[in-house]
Order: C-alpha cells, then structure tokens, then sequence
C-alpha cells in the first residue's frame, strides 16, 4: 500500500499533481499497490484535487475522521465529535483568540460553517480555496442542526497556535493538534478531532481490508500531522520540503514537491 499526503507532498505549490507523479502511481498501481490518500483535507476537496489520477483511490479525510474505500460512493467511517464537546473547544479556541469554524458531516455532504466577513487574512484565504463547501453563518453551534461535526479548526499565527496548544486543556472526548504550517509556515492550523481519529489507526483499518498491515506500507509525507504516519509504516519517506522534525522520524527523505519527489521516492532513484 502507498499512503500519500497531499499539500506540499503529492500536490506541488500551484496544488497540482504532475505528470511524473500521476505516471509512478499508475505504474505502482499496475503492479499491484492500492492507493491511499491520507490528509487533513475536507473530502470533497481531497478528491477534487487528484481527480486526474486514473486509478482506484482510498481517501482518508480530515486527519482520520472520515474513511472513504474507493469502490463507495460514501464514506463508510466517520468519527465525529459530540455537539457539546465542540460547543466547549470553541469557546476554549476564542479564550485564546483563536476563531474557530467546523466542518460538518450532513449525509454525503461536507460543509464548513464559519462567521462571516474573517478578519484574519489566512482563514478568508481558506475559506476562499474552500469556497464549494462553505456556508458562512451567524452562529456555529446553533447551525450545526444535526450534522455530525467532524472537525473544529482555527487558522491563527503559528506563534499563537503554539501558545494555545501548551495552554488548552485536555479534553477527554477530542484530540487536540495542529497539521503544523500554511501559506508559507506563517500560519498554523489549530485542531480538534476525536480522540480516536488519526492518520495512523484511519491506515490500520484500511490495511486490514486488504490483508495488510502497517508494515507492508509505503507512506510519503511533510507536515506535523505526517509525523505519527511515517514512524509506523515500513517505510517513511519525507518530503525535501518538510521540516527538520518530520524528516528526523522518516526511513528516507526525497526531493521537495516542486522537484518532484513523490516520483522520485516511487522510483527510488534519488531518494536519500
């Protein structure tokens, strides 16, 4: 099995899949790996964004909450907070002046709730690259109306997310953490999932479809969210671009995603 990120791994800066990389995971693909692709993304954006892949494609979303096989139309797993946890993280978010939104599950449909008109550049930005699945709204909690919440986010300086996760309380019934830097580091994403939600138990569940396992597993990644994924699979390969710590956990390091890595590491040419 191949377990592919996406911003700044399979997707390079212009957040698009080359052709070097379409054509590696084609042949991998032909003999014989499964493919997965294994972010922090909403679904629907996941999947707008490798749409030129030819093959057959696992999604696992949201850092873990949500599971999608390739042969269904929806997602078969979703770990979703519960109302009143996310109702408590979000005022915990704003103590520390950090704006939270949600993104929500609603049938097959994912929406990202948020308050309209954002003052911080960073999350209109967001919410602008997210524009299909938005919904801005006077009041979070009171809009969520039966959705399951999968995802309570703020996009905030990094110094302040870093400040705000060394001082939030554990929350017994959600993990908090950040998918690390956007737009260039300056930024971070703030996060509450569930507990049980990660990268890592999300490819343990897929693997065991297949009569896998964690070790049979190739997985190529950059971020902070890659950390735990690339420690436990065979074999870990970071990206040129990732950080000191991501690439400190990882078996081999490749190019960066504008010099095409993930081509690279599927060849095993230049990966070092």
């Amino acid at each position: 099995m191949i377990a592919l990120d996406l911003d700044g791994t399979l997707l390079n800066t212009e957040k698009r899949v080359t052709r070097a990389s379409v054509d590696a995971l084609a042949r991998a693909h032909a003999d014989g790996a499964h493919i997965v692709i294994v972010t922090g993304r909403n679904l629907p954006m996941a999947r707008k964004s490798v749409s030129v892949l030819p093959m057959p494609l696992t999604f696992i979303a949201h850092n873990g909450a949500v599971t999608m096989h390739a042969d269904s139309d929806a997602p078969i797993e979703t770990r979703h907070l519960p109302p009143q946890t996310a109702g408590v993280i979000c005022d915990a978010f704003r103590e520390t002046s950090c704006e939270p939104f949600l993104y929500v599950a609603d049938g097959d449909a994912c929406r990202l709730l948020h308050l309209p008109s954002p003052g911080n550049p960073a999350l209109a930005r967001y919410i602008a690259a997210n524009e299909s699945v938005c919904k801005p709204v006077a009041d979070l909690m009171g809009s969520v109306d039966g959705a399951r919440i999968l995802h309570v986010v703020a996009i905030e300086s990094s110094d302040r997310v870093r400040r705000a996760l060394d001082t939030l309380p554990e929350f017994p019934d959600a993990r908090l953490m950040t998918s690390g830097g956007l737009y260039g580091g300056e930024y971070w994403f703030l996060e509450a999932i569930h507990p049980a939600a990660s990268k890592v138990d999300a490819l343990r569940a897929v693997t065991s479809r297949w009569n896998l396992s964690l070790a049979d597993t190739l997985a190529i990644g950059d971020n902070l969210n890659d950390l735990d994924m690339l420690a436990a699979v065979g074999c870990g390969v970071a990206m040129g671009n990732a950080p000191e710590t991501v690439k400190a956990v990882a078996d081999r390091v490749t190019a960066s995603n504008d010099a095409e890595g993930v081509a690279l590491a599927l060849g095993d040419s230049t990966a070092r």
